[in-house]
């Protein structure tokens, strides 16, 4: 009889305690875990940001030279304060032309918008003032006026701290610092 006593005993499952400790043991590892897994989600919004802006340049870049004909990839901010939402978008689009294109009406990749919690910044990349676009020419360079070496795409936080920066040199490389 003791013995099957012992038997019903260890076969009750959980008191109400061990579950509220078990329970808050969680619930503190889940409020410490939080933050870092938050502030990873974004910085990885970042990093793939800028990926995708470098590969669209870089394809651009590689499709001007196979066709023999200009690609722009263009870039649209939004202007200070940021509405909710999207804060930049970008997109490729071809030339007519091997050089001195004038019209760019052929889409190859429709607009992408930046995630959220992500900022474009860049200066005036392109001869024509006003217009934020890098043309690559069928040799495979880029077209940047008034500037020396390159021109520069930064992905920022919504504070405007910079996280990672594109580097378009005149001669074609395409670079993430």
């Amino acid at each position: 009889m003791n013995r099957e006593k012992k038997a019903n005993v260890s076969q009750q499952g959980f008191t109400l305690l061990e579950l509220i400790v078990v329970l808050a043991i969680a619930v503190t590892v889940f409020a410490i875990a939080t933050p870092s897994y938050l502030r990873w989600r974004e910085s990885v919004e970042y990093r793939t940001s800028a990926g995708s802006i470098a590969a669209v340049l870089r394809e651009a870049r590689s499709r001007t030279i196979v066709s023999n004909l200009q690609h722009r990839v263009e870039f649209e901010m939004s202007v200070p304060p940021a509405p909710p939402g999207p804060t930049g978008r970008y997109r490729m689009t071809r030339g007519e032309r091997a050089a001195n294109s004038q019209t760019w009406i052929t889409v190859i990749q429709d607009w992408t918008a930046v995630p959220v919690s992500v900022t474009l910044s860049l200066i005036d990349l392109t001869a024509n003032p006003g217009n934020n676009s890098i043309d690559f020419n069928t040799s495979g360079t880029a077209n940047i006026a008034n500037l020396a070496t390159a021109a520069t795409i930064t992905v920022r936080e919504r504070t405007g701290t910079p996280r990672y920066t594109i580097e378009v040199s005149n001669v074609g490389r395409i670079r993430i610092l």
